[in-house]
């Protein structure tokens, strides 16, 4: 399932990329990978809207929306399968979902572009350009680089889905910021990320696109949500720090554990319509609970 498309040169050169496979070269690929997955990136947007600066983490997250979006729907409408499925002489190093059946398309997802890359350089390259620091724009370039190669590496994505992935976070970043500039109702870019989203219905039938449309719309309710009751105030005190981005990852992986209980594994696993729409419901109480309702407790908790 799904179609078989790619340069001659893309599979040379991940046999030779992965021609220094061994367990050190792995254990990098592995560490860089992490910048692109979903823990590091919460904790990151976390402490920009929890902490540092809430005002200018809106639209890092915006544009990190917008990016997902995109990448979800040119997976969609691509169906590239992942490389290893169709070229017997690249590796399955680590797959996009481990424990998973990984010739399966339907649980492994599809190859273009990368994700990982997209959100790398979507969320470094919106704190590089919203908080104007050298050490930002530095990283900017270099982790994104660095988490492209190790998808490469891992067998799991072309370098035409890579470089596709930078240039979605690029435009991602780039677009939204101008618009978050431009506009003086805001809303109207969560209406335009929306709108594009919902676009992915007539085409989209994987766990992917509906865990985008949860977080979508949970992220714009507690927005509001938060602007209207909570008008929580940010913190430069290391301790409440920690404090805030520890609580908010439990808080994620505990609301999605519980929000998983009343259903079985093959249910959840299903591609069936059901299943979809209670996964979306699934990410946008969590979405709404983390951003809108999870920052009252700050002014009534001291020691938070």
């Amino acid at each position: 399932m799904g179609n078989i498309f790619y340069f001659d040169w893309e599979v040379h050169f991940m046999e030779w990329l992965q021609s220094f496979e061994n367990p050190v070269v792995t254990a990098i690929a592995t560490f860089f990978s992490m910048f692109g997955e979903e823990i590091f990136l919460i904790g990151i947007i976390g402490f920009a809207y929890w902490c540092w600066d809430k005002e200018k983490a809106k639209p890092i997250s915006l544009s990190l929306l917008f990016s997902l979006s995109v990448c979800v729907q040119i997976k969609g409408l691509a169906v590239r399968r992942r490389p290893y499925m169709d070229n017997s002489t690249i590796k399955c190093i680590r797959p996009a979902h481990s424990g998973k059946d990984v010739m399966s398309t339907v649980l492994q997802g599809y190859s273009c572009p990368s994700a990982h890359s997209a959100l790398s350089s979507t969320t470094f390259g919106a704190l590089a350009y919203w908080f104007r620091r050298k050490l930002f724009l530095v990283i900017a370039f270099v982790i994104p680089f660095f988490v492209g190669f190790s998808r490469i590496y891992f067998g799991v994505h072309y370098p035409t889905d890579v470089i596709g992935g930078w240039l979605v976070g690029i435009v991602s970043v780039f677009l939204i910021s101008w618009l978050y500039n431009k506009l003086t109702n805001k809303r109207w870019i969560f209406v335009l990320i929306m709108v594009m989203t919902l676009t992915g219905l007539f085409y989209c039938r994987d766990s992917e696109y509906f865990t985008l449309l949860g977080l979508t719309l949970g992220f714009n309710l507690g927005y509001m949500f938060e602007q209207k009751f909570v008008q929580f105030e940010n913190t430069r005190s290391i301790l409440k720090s920690i404090s805030r981005i520890l609580g908010g990852i439990i808080l994620f992986f505990l609301l999605s554990f519980v929000l998983k209980l009343p259903f079985s594994s093959e249910f959840l696993e299903e591609v069936s319509w059901f299943a979809f729409i209670v996964r979306t419901i699934r990410y946008t109480i969590v979405a709404f609970l983390i951003i809108g309702v999870y920052p009252k407790i700050f002014d009534k908790c001291r020691l938070i």
